[in-house]
C-alpha cells in the first residue's frame, strides 16, 4: 500500500498557513514544517507571496468581515470557510519591503502572546 499517494504531500514538510473549515473563532494559523491536518483543515503554501504577510492580512479585522460576508452561516456564532471564499478574498498588493514588515509584525505579535502564555503558566507554578 502506498501511502504518497497524495499530491500535495510534500507541502506539508513546507511552510505553510493553515485553517479549519468550521470556525466559531476566525483565526488562521503558520506552521514552518511538519503540520499536517485532516480533511477539515486546509493549507495555503505559496512561492510568490510571504506567508507572514498573508498571515496577518488573514487574521486581521478587515479580512475577518470580507470572508464572513461570503462564509455559510452555522447557528448563531459559527461559519464555514470553504476553500473557495478564501481562495476569492482580495489580497491587497504590496511591494516586498511592505510585505517584510507586515510580516514582522505578525512575528512579534507571535511571539509576544507566545511570552504571555508561558509567563502565565510559570506564575500558576509559583
Amino acid at each position: 500500500m502506498n501511502l504518497r499517494n497524495c499530491a500535495y504531500y510534500d507541502d506539508f514538510e513546507k511552510p505553510k498557513i493553515f485553517y479549519p473549515q468550521i470556525v466559531l473563532n476566525h483565526s488562521f494559523g503558520y506552521a514552518e514544517t511538519n503540520f499536517m491536518c485532516n480533511d477539515k483543515g486546509f493549507l495555503m503554501v505559496s512561492e510568490k507571496i510571504n506567508l507572514k504577510y498573508l498571515l496577518g492580512l488573514l487574521n486581521s479585522s478587515t479580512l475577518k468581515f470580507l470572508i464572513q460576508q461570503n462564509a455559510v452561516k452555522l447557528g448563531e456564532n459559527g461559519f464555514e470557510y470553504r476553500k473557495i471564499f478564501i481562495e476569492n478574498t482580495p489580497i491587497p498588493k504590496a511591494t516586498s519591503e511592505e510585505q517584510e514588515k507586515l510580516a514582522m509584525m505578525v512575528t512579534r505579535s507571535g511571539h509576544s502572546k507566545l511570552i504571555c502564555i508561558l509567563v502565565s503558566r510559570v506564575s500558576k507554578v509559583f
